[in-house]
């Protein structure tokens, strides 16, 4: 799965859980500020991690070697204990089918900052929070 396709996955499940909220739940979000729906949406988990299984490869390794940490730390250790979850399910299983099972493993949040989450469920952009 190419990072695009990621990405694009990322933005349905957030609409999806966005619907989720308002249907199952049934929070009217007329009556809510930006910031509270931002709050409820950063609160919900995910279905997965999105993030390539070959990206997750590297990360995983990198931080696992050399501590290094690159992009969402939360995100990057709840990934790293995924793996080793999975990886001690499955002692003999290849790293690369650990990995790719380790991303599409549910994940507790969408590891978003609250302006990217703003951009994608209400369609907007820019520092003044312009709609495109």
């Amino acid at each position: 799965m190419r990072n695009i396709d990621i990405y694009q996955l990322r933005e349905k499940d957030l609409r999806a859980a966005y619907n989720r909220l308002s249907c199952v739940h049934g929070i009217n979000f007329r009556y809510l500020k930006f910031s509270s729906i931002v709050s409820m949406l950063l609160e919900e988990s995910a279905p997965r991690f999105y993030i390539a299984p070959e990206w997750a490869y590297q990360v995983i390794r990198r931080y696992k070697t050399k501590g290094i940490v690159t992009g969402n730390e939360a995100m990057l250790k709840d990934l790293v204990r995924e793996y080793d979850r999975v990886k001690s399910q499955n002692p003999d299983m290849p790293v690369c089918q650990i990995c790719k099972l380790a991303v599409e493993s549910p994940a507790k949040s969408f590891y978003m900052s609250p302006h990217r989450v703003r951009e994608i469920i209400f369609n907007y952009t820019g520092r003044n929070g312009k709609r495109k």
